[in-house]
């Protein structure tokens, strides 16, 4: 479940208030327990978001382009 927008936020909250997109995924609710949290939830998400653009199709080639771009992402 995605935490609502506030008031002050528009219906596009990309276009209205040009929230960034990390903002948007730091609202998502993070179901692992805390044992098991290596990376934080919204850094996974991103890195998901970046390897996609970059033409990453499956897990595997998300990992090798976060490996490529370690340096730009941190």
């Amino acid at each position: 479940m995605v935490l609502p927008m506030s008031e002050n936020e528009s219906a596009n909250p990309l276009l209205g208030n040009k929230l960034k997109i990390i903002e948007l995924t730091e609202r998502i609710p993070d179901p692992r327990s805390e044992k098991i949290k290596k990376h934080p939830l919204t850094s996974i998400i991103f890195i998901a978001l970046v390897g996609t653009v970059c033409g990453a199709d499956d897990w595997v080639a998300i990992t090798d382009t976060a490996e490529h771009l370690k340096d730009w992402i941190k």
